[in-house]
């Protein structure tokens, strides 16, 4: 068979199903694409390498836990910036009790990720500008509360119980973290079909 008659013939179909695809889908995927590209060749051409966000949100992330558990729990809690020599001089914030390491927070586990993924779904979504903005600020504040309490659970486990913080780290406080971005989501959606 001819090879470039079945090139010709798949193409022609996926050709085919994109038209089919309503304007609104290809415009966010589109959007979703091009976004992607922008945040990869932006975070790690430009951001990683500089630190400076990276080090901030790291930075605010263990005073807002270190804040926390002195408040909520019991006094005792400071942080401190330190360096992982082990991890080719990797930074991150330590959270001790009363000179026990209680949490390492690094660079991965300071949320940007998420407001970047939350907010991107927010612009690829057609939609009033100010409800965006609206929408990014309020879900930025939740989102690093819930990152704050996620830390602060950590924190707890680790000094209480730390057989479950290899499981709730990476399994349950994960999902549960996603599901409440999943339902800032819908709650926009619900807002946007509302007007």
């Amino acid at each position: 068979m001819d090879t470039g008659l079945k090139k010709n013939t798949l193409f022609r179909y996926a050709f085919d199903e994109w038209q089919k695809v309503p304007i609104v889908v290809k415009q966010f995927l589109i959007r979703a694409i091009l976004l992607f590209s922008f945040w990869y060749v932006g975070y790690y051409y430009v951001i990683r390498p500089d630190t400076r966000v990276d080090n901030w949100l790291t930075k605010e992330t263990t005073r807002g836990v270190t804040f926390t558990m002195n408040k909520f729990y019991t006094n005792g809690f400071s942080s401190s910036e330190e360096i992982d020599v082990a991890l080719k001089n990797a930074f991150y914030n330590a959270v001790y009790y009363r000179e026990q390491l209680a949490l390492k927070i690094s660079h991965p586990c300071n949320g940007l990720a998420l407001y970047v993924l939350y907010m991107g779904f927010l612009i690829c979504v057609p939609g009033s500008i100010i409800k965006k903005v609206v929408f990014s600020i309020v879900g930025s504040i939740i989102i690093y509360i819930l990152n704050v309490f996620r830390c602060c659970a950590l924190v707890w486990l680790n000094l209480n119980k730390p057989e479950w913080t290899d499981f709730a780290h990476h399994y349950a406080f994960t999902t549960i973290v996603y599901v409440f971005i999943f339902l800032l989501w819908v709650m926009f959606l619900y807002e946007k079909n509302q007007e």
